[in-house]
């Protein structure tokens, strides 16, 4: 056993949190005392449970308790009310436009690389809940029609021997929303 306090003890007076035995030990021995000296000078993190008692203070539970209370009443609102019955809230997900190219008689999904002119595209939609779409170039209109579900469009276009990319708009609506579009940009290589 050895003659000093444990450095938990020693710990604690430097926090401020000691005994009369501790002090007075402290007083006496240089070596506890010194390490008691590096702890005031910078004292890092606490150890856990040793805060001092002047910190324990009541008044701070509800400081603690009274924002996960609200935070749990607004996730309990959340979850328990009721939804509107609007037949478009169904569905799940997002809308998704695939692109396929036929290319010398080989047909594959559009992967990004930049197609050749005279190469066919062809789309499919699903449209997540959406009932009509609409495909333009610029202003032109390349289709318009209803949508029963995902489906590839009845119609193809090949890409011409213009110079620059195809810029290709697909709209999606639905008379009880708003509607959603996104362009498609495909690289195409013209032969000189």
């Amino acid at each position: 056993m050895t003659p000093h306090p444990s450095f938990l003890a020693l710990d604690r007076h430097a926090l401020g949190d000691s005994t009369a035995e501790v002090e007075a030990h402290v007083h006496q021995c240089d070596q506890c005392r010194a390490y008691v000296g590096t702890i005031r000078r910078d004292p890092g993190p606490a150890p856990l449970g040793l805060m001092q008692r002047a910190e324990r203070r009541w008044w701070r539970w509800p400081a603690l308790v009274l924002p996960l209370v609200a935070v749990g009443a607004a996730l309990a609102a959340i979850l328990w009310s009721p939804v509107a019955e609007d037949p478009w809230l169904a569905t799940k997900g997002h809308p998704h436009v695939e692109v396929w190219v036929r290319s010398d008689q080989r047909v594959y999904a559009f992967d990004g690389r930049p197609l050749s002119a005279g190469d066919s595209i062809r789309l499919r939609v699903d449209p997540a809940g959406f009932d009509h779409v609409e495909v333009r170039t610029g202003r032109d209109v390349l289709y318009t029609g209803q949508l029963h579900g995902p489906e590839d469009l009845p119609a193809s276009w090949r890409l011409d021997h213009a110079p620059g990319p195809e810029r290709i708009e697909i709209t999606l609506s639905h008379p009880d929303r708003p509607s959603w579009s996104t362009t498609l940009l495909i690289d195409k290589e013209v032969a000189p």
